[in-house]
Order: C-alpha cells, then structure tokens, then sequence
C-alpha cells in the first residue's frame, strides 16, 4: 500500500511543478502570483519527497532491475499490483 501511495504522491508532485510556470500567467497581481508560485513550490517539493521517503527500496529495486525503456511499463506494474516485479 505504501508503495501505491508513494507512486502517486511522485507522480502528483511532478505535476504541481508543472503548475509552478502557469502562476504569473493568472490576473492577479504580482504578490499574488509569487505567493501562490511559493506555495506550488513547498507543495510540490513536500509531496515529490514524501512520495520518494513512502514508495523507498520496492520502487528502487523496480527502476534498477529493468532497462529504461521497459521502466515506465514497470512502475505501472508496480502501482497496479501494490509490490515489485522484480
């Protein structure tokens, strides 16, 4: 379960730092957006990190025991079935 959980908060990390960019893109105000791009930021290093500390040795043994093209596959694999497919 923790492994799920942590794939997840890795992959919902990456995606707020892709918000991090569309912040001075909002009507708002100058302040507005460089408070809300620092929040994006503590997110998403929070959750990035969090998700690494959570998802530990099972996704590291996934990502070092398959090549790098079958690697997204693999991950898939991982979160789909809650354990490692090495």
């Amino acid at each position: 379960m923790a492994l799920r959980i942590g794939l997840a908060l890795v992959v919902l990390g990456s995606i707020v730092w892709l918000a991090i960019p569309a912040a001075p893109l909002l009507s708002a105000s100058a302040a507005e957006a460089a408070g809300l791009a620092t929040v994006l930021f503590i997110v998403a290093e929070v959750t990035f990190w969090g998700g690494v500390a959570l998802a530990g040795k099972d996704a590291w043994t996934t990502v070092r025991s398959n090549p790098w093209r079958q690697l997204p596959a693999a991950l898939w694999a991982a979160f789909r079935d809650g354990r490692t497919t090495a």
